[in-house]
C-alpha cells in the first residue's frame, strides 16, 4: 500500500505499537483480525501522510547496487500501478487480492458497505489492468 519497504515497516512498527496500547480496549464483540486491519490501514495512511510531507530525499548512491536493484525490481510495474490507484481502491485491492480478507472484513474494516467494497474492488482491478495494459475480464496483454 506504501511503495517503499522501508515506509511499510514504519508503519507496522507503529500499528503493532497501536496495537498493543489499544488491546485493553478490545470489544469482544469483533474480529481480532479486523480490528487489527483496521489498525494497520489507519497507520498506513498516517505513514503515507507524513511521507507527503516530508522533503523529497535522493537515493543514497553509496548503498549497495544489488540492494537498490532489488528493491527497484520487488516495487515493479504492478507496485506502480497500485500507487497510482485511487486511495479507497488501492485498500480495497490489497486487502482482497493481496491479503485476502473477504468482502464483509474489508467491509468491517474501511467502514463501508459490502457493496462499496466490491466497486472498489472491481474499478480498482480495471484502474490497474489499464495501467498494465491488460483486459480485465480475461487477464490478457493487450500486446
Amino acid at each position: 500500500m506504501l511503495g517503499s519497504p522501508d515506509d511499510a515497516a514504519d508503519a507496522v512498527q507503529e500499528a503493532l505499537l497501536r496495537a498493543w496500547l489499544a488491546l485493553p480496549r478490545f470489544r469482544s464483540g469483533s474480529l481480532f483480525s479486523t480490528w487489527l486491519y483496521r489498525i494497520c490501514v489507519n497507520a498506513a495512511h498516517d505513514q503515507r501522510s507524513r511521507r507527503r510531507a516530508e522533503p523529497m530525499e535522493l537515493e543514497d548512491v553509496t548503498a549497495d547496487p544489488r540492494d537498490r536493484f532489488l528493491e527497484h525490481e520487488l516495487s515493479g510495474d504492478l507496485q506502480r500501478a497500485l500507487n497510482e490507484l485511487d486511495e479507497t481502491n488501492r485498500l480495497a485491492v490489497v486487502l482482497y487480492d493481496v491479503l485476502g480478507c473477504s468482502y464483509a472484513e474489508i467491509a468491517e474494516i474501511t467502514s463501508v458497505p459490502e457493496g462499496t467494497v466490491k466497486s472498489r474492488i472491481y474499478r480498482g482491478r480495471v484502474e490497474l489492468a489499464r495501467q498494465l495494459g491488460t483486459d480485465a475480464a480475461s487477464g490478457e496483454s493487450k500486446e
